[in-house]
């Protein structure tokens, strides 16, 4: 039993970890005005990305929720959320 579950959370891992290395891979293809030196410190965030994906999809849509703020209903939990991982971020 526990076999399987770990072979669906592996499996699960790998899915969402290959659509964020399709989509951010396309994104970095559209900046056509990358330097040879941007472009590879591009795929070395990319890989990374991919691999933490975990840790960097959170926050990186915080961090979209917290410039468009009218995505974000203001309530007292949302503004007692957001410092906390704004702190955790390093971008307090």
């Amino acid at each position: 039993m526990l076999k399987y579950i770990l072979v669906a959370v592996v499996v699960y891992y790998l899915l969402i970890a290959r659509s964020v290395f399709t989509t951010w891979l396309a994104v970095f293809h559209q900046d056509t005005q990358l330097t040879s030196e941007e472009k590879f410190l591009a795929i070395v965030i990319l890989i990374i990305s991919t691999v933490l994906w975990p840790v960097v999809l959170p926050l990186a849509y915080l961090e979209l929720i917290s410039k468009n703020s009218k995505i974000l209903p203001q309530s007292t939990e949302t503004q007692s959320i957001l410092p906390t991982m704004r702190r955790i971020d390093g971008k307090y």
